[in-house]
């Protein structure tokens, strides 16, 4: 029994490192949701972003035919856990120029929401 303890310990420690990304030193992939303050069946355009500081983390574009859905409107990112900016540009359907929310969010568990209604 004795010799199974290091072999043991290793595995806890590795299990523990695993789940909490290093203890938030590292990025772990989150769902980032972002709750827009538009009517979802008049969306025609969603461009989501999120940056970290200067750095712009991901974007993803959507063309959307039947106006957007919840799941369109969220983004899956590698982040660690810190303050970020989070940012949407919304093409209306029969609207001229897109309109561009932006707010920042604490990035802290598995998923996080960035809620422009408030």
């Amino acid at each position: 029994m004795k010799r199974r303890w290091p072999l043991l310990l290793v595995a806890v420690l590795g299990v523990v490192l695993w789940r909490t990304s290093y203890f938030g030193f590292a990025p772990s992939e989150r769902t980032v949701q972002f709750e827009l303050p538009v009517s979802y069946r008049e969306v025609q355009g969603l461009e989501l972003q999120v940056w970290d500081g200067e750095r712009l983390v991901r974007r993803t574009r959507t063309e959307l035919s039947q106006g957007l859905t919840r799941e369109a409107a969220s983004v899956r990112v590698p982040l660690r856990d810190g303050t970020f900016r989070a940012a949407a540009v919304v093409t209306l359907r029969g609207a001229g120029a897109p309109v561009t929310f932006q707010r920042d969010f604490e990035a802290s568990g598995e998923a996080a929401v960035v809620d422009f209604k408030r």
